[in-house]
């Protein structure tokens, strides 16, 4: 059922970026933190092909095994944002529409960082980005992107795990409480989205001792921020709030077997997450009432998600099959989906 679910985080996240924030409670950010988790949970079972465990459950794999995962992760993330990038640089640009983070002249920074995603998540130590943040949402991904440079360590040394749960609970703690800067290091950074990444990690390998740990640290958490003032303090209240249920949800979502629907769902969620906002670039300065504007952003969020789907990630899934080793015949039957659609190796649908 993770194709459903990554769909409708999807549908909540165009909605809320189109200006649904009910009640002043800003939806969108628990989905996210679900998107970070169903990808440790995706990426897990995916790097099952590409680093298979011996009998004893250890990966031997030499350091030349990383590249063909990196080259896989690459032609996953890579041309449908780019095609996306372009179609929304032209609507902004080209037409001149207007578009609330087009701030001045992009120079060549600028650009580096938007084609290459990664420095994206920094966005806040780089000024250049203020000119023009073409596609915003792309800081997510840029977290994705050093997930992906970090997951090859991370199967072959499994205390790097607990290192990285651990410590990313101490950095999201300390900024939740205002020691570090309160949104960037629970939500926009790499350091405090770990936990959230682990959790799904921890989910896909069976780890249970690692998820209440988890949990516990974000509810001991919500607890010292409610008592000590800090709850309504950057993105606190969303993030403490909807890690509970958000986990909840997702866990039951990965427990259950796909049904009818599930896959297709599922394949439109990366086109959707990147075409939304050309949907709402296009519409910003024109449709100003909430509910024509997040109807109007999520329908064609929805047709442009499957015709991105449908003519660029197709024909890129064949080549990624051509590229991808066999699975190991030890490898776990199932299946687990990423937000940018990743799935089990042992499953039909593309990964």
């Amino acid at each position: 059922m993770l194709g459903f679910y990554r769909f409708a985080m999807a549908i909540i996240v165009a909605a809320h970026h189109a200006g649904w924030w009910p009640r002043h409670y800003k939806v969108g950010i628990a989905c996210v933190m679900a998107f970070l988790m169903i990808s440790g949970h995706g990426i897990s079972a995916l790097g099952e092909r590409f680093f298979p465990a011996d009998a004893g459950g250890r990966v031997r794999a030499p350091f030349s095994a990383n590249w063909p995962f990196w080259q896989d992760r690459v032609l996953r993330i890579y041309p449908q944002y780019y095609v996306w990038l372009i179609i929304t640089a032209f609507v902004v640009l080209g037409l001149h529409r207007h578009w609330l983070f087009h701030g001045g002249q992009p120079d060549w920074i600028n650009v580096l960082c938007n084609l290459t995603i990664f420095p994206v998540s920094f966005f806040m130590y780089i000024p250049s980005l203020a000119a023009l943040f073409i596609l915003p949402q792309a800081w997510s991904l840029s977290i994705e992107l050093f997930f992906y440079a970090l997951f090859p360590a991370l199967v072959r040394w499994r205390w790097l795990g607990w290192v990285c749960a651990m410590g990313g609970l101490a950095v999201f703690s300390l900024a939740s409480l205002g020691v570090l800067n309160t949104e960037y290091y629970t939500y926009r950074l790499l350091p405090g989205a770990l936990p959230y990444i682990m959790l799904g990690r921890a989910v896909w390998t069976g780890d249970l001792l690692m998820q209440v740990v988890i949990v516990a640290g974000f509810m001991a958490d919500l607890a010292l921020v409610w008592v000590t003032g800090h709850l309504t303090d950057g993105l606190n209240r969303e993030l403490l709030f909807g890690i509970l249920p958000s986990f909840l949800l997702f866990r039951a979502a990965a427990a259950c077997k796909p049904v009818r629907g599930d896959r297709a769902l599922g394949n439109m969620t990366y086109g959707i997450y990147l075409s939304h906002m050309v949907v709402l670039a296009w519409i910003s300065a024109s449709v100003h009432d909430i509910y024509w504007r997040v109807g109007i952003v999520v329908t064609g969020a929805i047709v442009l998600g499957a015709a991105s789907y449908a003519l660029i990630e197709v024909p890129i899934t064949r080549l990624r099959r051509r590229l991808k080793p066999a699975p190991p015949s030890s490898a776990r039957a199932g299946s687990a989906m990423s937000p940018t659609g990743h799935e089990s190796a042992r499953i039909a649908s593309p990964i």
